[in-house]
């Protein structure tokens, strides 16, 4: 059966209606997210949920000012109708509306499958970034941190346990300028050069943590020095990590936040967790803690193709 020609949703009391009914139906990626999608809106651009037939539906922005679009998450619709509401989509935008450039981040069978797929007059470059992301099985990580394998980062929480006073609190009873004040923290500590999402978490908390199943504030002597959180996958079951920041206040903390991210998920009874696509610096830090597997996400862009002369 074809698939119609889509509607494009921007009034916000039905794009998000309509768009939390298709993550119900279809959802199975980490941002499939009706809060998330929320989150992602900034000053500059304007959500609009692109709706096909039978609840099947893209998560999009475009920019106010500029005829530029983001497709935010893998396609909403069962796994044989992905790609060609995606084609479908980037035909209608770069045909009817204008557009002069798509920025897509897909999973890699979804990426190759549209690349297969992508029509003559399109063209998708080379991807900008190509990103993993690990995945724990939690029945196989040991809270305790015994053996060999965990022999240094034991040590590094172990000193940072001993030298502080530690509370693991919900984060949804702290005080929304303490959570401000943390995320200025990090951003002010961060040297990575990958674009910082601090509008994007303060967001988040200015929200109170809507549309996650856990938030959770490492308080280290009184002072906020980090944040865990995340939620569930739809249709799927495992967890997602959206966010695990820290101030940088010690060497030690970016183990120490790993590992009360694992060892929370464990006792809360989850059996799988996806720890968030990442570039190289970011994945071999998590390799430190033994995933059981990886994913590979694609970062790129499709603009219109060269006409021939």
């Amino acid at each position: 059966m074809l698939v119609s020609e889509p509607k494009f949703l921007t009034s916000p009391d039905v794009l998000y209606e309509v768009a939390g009914k298709s993550i119900a139906l279809y959802g199975y990626a980490p941002e499939h997210n009706v809060y998330d999608y929320k989150y992602a809106i900034d000053e500059d651009t304007d959500n609009i949920f692109v709706s096909f037939d039978d609840n099947m539906g893209i998560l999009a922005k475009k920019e106010k000012q500029e005829p530029i679009w983001w497709m935010l998450a893998e396609p909403l619709a069962p796994s044989s109708k992905r790609v060609e509401i995606l084609v479908i989509f980037l035909k209608n935008i770069f045909q009817a509306q204008g557009a002069v450039q798509v920025n897509l981040e897909l999973m890699e069978d979804t990426y190759k499958a549209f690349i297969e797929a992508l029509p003559g007059n399109l063209q998708a470059q080379e991807p900008s970034e190509i990103l993993t992301a690990p995945i724990f099985e939690l029945d196989q990580f040991d809270p305790e941190l015994r053996g060999n394998k965990y022999k240094n980062i034991r040590s590094f929480v172990r000193q940072y346990h001993k030298a502080h006073t530690i509370e693991i609190l919900d984060a949804t009873k702290l005080s929304i300028k303490d959570l401000l004040d943390f995320i200025a923290r990090w951003r002010m500590g961060r040297t990575a050069q990958d674009e910082a999402l601090d509008e994007y978490y303060m967001h988040i908390v200015r929200e109170n943590f809507l549309g996650f199943d856990t938030a959770r504030a490492v308080i280290s002597d009184g002072v906020i020095v980090g944040l865990n959180g995340g939620w569930r996958v739809p249709n799927g079951g495992q967890y997602y990590k959206a966010f695990g920041l820290h101030d940088y206040s010690d060497r030690a903390l970016g183990d120490v936040m790993m590992i009360e991210e694992l060892s929370w998920l464990k006792r809360a009874g989850y059996k799988k967790a996806d720890f968030g696509a990442g570039n190289k610096t970011l994945t071999d830090f998590k390799k430190r803690f033994h995933p059981n597997s990886y994913y590979t996400v694609y970062e790129f862009i499709v603009e219109s193709a060269p006409t021939s002369k």
